[in-house]
């Protein structure tokens, strides 16, 4: 009887375990479509659970993970990742810093 017990306890954790947040294969996918950048040329940078930055293309931008249902177990459900930032921000260059700060 205790085989019964075990097996559907198992299943359980195992659905458990599947049911994860938005992933960054997710995002990598997002961001390349957002910043008009080649998957392999972006980076991902976690700036906390929730958060992660990106760059690409002389580009950054942030995004949120954003979970449509948390259940009481811990597990994320319908999630996706969302623009938090204008993504089409591009890196101020050396030389517009240094004409910036004279202007002031």
């Amino acid at each position: 009887m205790r085989r019964a017990l075990v097996v559907p306890a198992f299943i359980g954790l195992a659905g458990l375990a599947a049911c994860g947040g938005a992933t960054t294969e997710q995002l990598r996918a997002r961001a390349a479509f957002d910043l008009d950048c080649p998957q392999h040329k972006i980076q991902l940078v976690e700036i906390d659970e929730r958060t992660q930055g990106v760059n690409g293309c002389g580009q950054r931008a942030t995004y949120v993970e954003s979970c449509g249902h948390v259940d009481g177990y811990g597990g994320k459900h319908d999630c996706t990742w969302i623009l938090n930032t204008d993504s089409k921000r591009h890196k101020r260059s050396a030389a517009t810093s240094e004409t910036d700060d004279d202007e002031r």
